[in-house]
């Protein structure tokens, strides 16, 4: 293989294919990244065999082959060396970049080890056409919400569900949960399934900058979703097992109404929670006529109360939620105003905003005997 690439081109390629490198894994060819020459450019290639991630780049091509080579190694020394251009040259199973005034040689791995991840379209997969802005969006909105821990795996993935012509997004932990629902272009049949949210987020935020759509295929026959943008393409494999009904303890009536400033109730709870750390994170809000007050557990370091202005509608109520829930809610959504929906102390809350009509965030209660 020999070529001469646009340096800035060949490193946003494996910035992008990175994401899908396993450095830990029992199979060392998975830390490598695959280059091969197609359709008169390279095409990189990156798998830890859950999610492939294939990008194809504009090179000039004076023979055709293919090298796999250490990713992490091959991205530094990429990012760090000089000039405009870079020429690649194959000896064996190694690799030889040049610039203007550096020259290295990578030690690579026979290629024919790297596994035939090839991403490939099935006649079957439910096809979608999504304007990656909003795709993006929707997918942070509910990843936030989805579990770290590998406990129930499940959890850590978000929810997809076509029905109709909506594509239902949702994300839980078991202890707070978000939903967002995209508008299609037309009706499909029904169909679910659960991708890892944290491989899905760090994807679609690289994609969704080089176009204004994105391509979501959902195979259900080989258990893989794909995703295409411009000259890039992924493979992730579904998660699998029974997603939670969620649904099912979402109220379908409240009792009680608080419309607040966002940045007005942001700044309460983050005072509340200088002294809820050292109790579980634990914090009140009080709702008594057009009162709004918000106050941590006293503990050793002590305890801080705000009185808020807003307005409420409807029975008083005092419940107790996890700071740290609520600080991610603002984090990852913009809003001017927060509307806060609640029955009692014991049963979930949940938030909307003007700005995301087709979305909710619901955290559980922490029960409190303060």
């Amino acid at each position: 293989m020999k070529f001469t690439v646009i340096r800035s081109n060949f490193l946003k390629g494996l910035s992008i294919v990175s994401k899908a490198v396993n450095s830990r894994s029992a199979l060392p060819i998975l830390s490598n990244v695959l280059i091969r020459t197609e359709k008169g450019g390279i095409k990189l290639i990156a798998s830890d065999l859950q999610i492939t991630i294939s990008v194809w780049i504009g090179a000039k091509i004076d023979k055709d082959g293919e090298a796999a080579v250490p990713a992490k190694v091959l991205m530094e020394y990429v990012n760090q060396v000089s000039g405009d251009k870079l020429d690649g040259e194959t000896e064996g199973a190694s690799l030889h970049l040049r610039s203007d005034k550096s020259k290295a040689t990578f030690a690579g791995i026979n290629s024919a080890d790297f596994p035939d991840v090839e991403i490939s379209d099935s006649s079957n997969a439910l096809q979608l056409e999504l304007d990656s802005a909003e795709f993006d969006k929707a997918i942070r909105l509910v990843g936030f919400s989805t579990a770290v821990d590998e406990g129930r795996p499940v959890l850590t993935g978000i929810y997809f569900k076509v029905s109709e012509n909506t594509l239902t997004l949702a994300g839980t932990d078991g202890f707070r949960m978000a939903e967002y629902k995209m508008k299609l272009d037309k009706e499909y049949d029904e169909v679910k399934c659960i991708v890892p949210a944290k491989s899905l987020l760090e994807t679609v935020k690289s994609f969704s900058v080089t176009s204004d759509k994105i391509q979501l295929s959902i195979d259900s026959e080989h258990n893989v979703v794909g995703i295409k943008a411009s000259d890039m393409q992924a493979s992730l494999r579904m998660i699998e097992g029974e997603y939670p009904a969620y649904s099912a303890v979402v109220p379908s009536e409240f009792t009680t109404i608080m419309s607040i400033s966002a940045i007005e109730f942001s700044a309460g709870v983050k005072l509340a929670n200088v002294f809820a750390r050292d109790t579980g994170n634990m914090f009140k809000i009080s709702l008594e006529g057009n009162n709004i007050k918000i106050y941590s557990q006293p503990s050793e370091a002590g305890n801080n109360s705000s009185e808020l202005k807003g307005e409420v509608e409807g029975a008083d109520i005092e419940i107790a939620f996890n700071a740290k829930y609520l600080l991610d809610f603002f984090t990852n959504v913009s809003a001017n105003e927060i509307r806060f929906y609640s029955t009692e102390s014991l049963k979930p809350g949940l938030f909307r905003v003007d700005e995301l009509e087709n979305y909710f965030y619901l955290v559980m209660p922490m029960k409190a005997n303060w």
